[in-house]
């Protein structure tokens, strides 16, 4: 819930949205079930202008705003939105975004914050003709495996004693974060 403030949908909201677009009932499917169902049943491109038509004009509110008052060593984010984007443009401060395996490239601004977006951004997938994808559905998953490992190899060396690492919209649900987690833990 950190970008519900700002109007950003939730997973439960991507999934009934999904499902009404696309005809599919919902019932006990996650949100890359669907995606991948509605994938199929039409096809990517419709699928991501539907996900995207969610995100529209939303900018950034509350605690979102503060985030770029403080000196995170990383932010991750499974989150699609760009909300930390327009939060750091606002208050005029550099932001280096990675959202694939393309975007680790020699940086302009050594001291800007970096943002990992586990899961893509909304702004760029393969339907544009890049090479970068918003991963929705488990073929996205699958495509962008080496990526992932990369972010989490980095999470896990970025959680040392005295680090600032923020963790947005990722909930310790998840198998490969809490296991990072868990590991930082014992080993500090």
């Amino acid at each position: 819930g950190a970008s519900v403030p700002s109007h950003a949908p939730c997973v439960d909201d991507l999934i009934k949205l999904i499902s009404d677009e696309f005809k599919i009932d919902a019932s006990n499917l996650n949100l890359s079930e669907i995606s991948g169902l509605a994938e199929r049943k039409r096809n990517r491109h419709d699928l991501i202008a539907t996900v995207r038509s969610k995100f529209k004009g939303i900018r950034a509110k509350g605690a979102l705003l503060n985030i770029p008052l403080y000196a995170w060593k990383s932010i991750f984010s499974t989150n699609y939105d760009e909300l930390l984007e327009d939060a750091y443009d606002r208050a005029s401060r550099s932001l280096k975004v990675f959202s694939s395996n393309f975007d680790f490239t020699i940086q302009s601004d050594p001291a800007a914050a970096k943002l990992f977006k586990i899961h893509g951004t909304i702004s760029k997938d393969i339907v544009d003709g890049g090479v970068s994808r918003i991963i929705l559905t488990d073929l996205d998953y699958d495509a962008t495996q080496d990526y992932r490992e990369a972010l989490y190899d980095r999470l896990k060396s970025d959680i040392n004693p005295g680090t600032q690492v923020l963790i947005i919209g990722q909930s310790l649900a998840d198998q490969d974060l809490r296991d990072i987690i868990q590991r930082a833990i014992a080993i500090n």
